[in-house]
């Protein structure tokens, strides 16, 4: 297989180079765009959460909220340290 790919590159060089290129350029191009896109999001999430005075913590993992009464919720809530304000 590797012997028959390799004859295809030797007999078709005319037409391998400029394959090659785009397929390069085409995906360091789109790897840019994604890196781009990226960065952006981290900035814009780090701005959010710079500028928000919110902040959540759970610390019930694996419970299932909807079979708890709400003011127990509330007030395991309220009862974390570093909580200003309740709901």
């Amino acid at each position: 297989m590797l012997s028959y790919a390799a004859k295809r590159v030797v007999r078709g060089r005319d037409v391998f180079i400029p394959l090659f290129l785009s397929v390069f350029l085409a995906v360091a191009f789109f790897s840019g765009v994604l890196q781009g896109a990226d960065a952006v999001g981290a900035a814009m999430l780090e701005r959010v959460l710079g500028i928000s005075e919110v902040d959540v913590v759970s610390t019930a993992e694996g419970r299932n909220f909807t079979q708890l009464a709400v003011d127990e919720v509330v007030g395991r809530i309220r009862g974390i340290e570093g909580v200003r304000r309740g709901f």
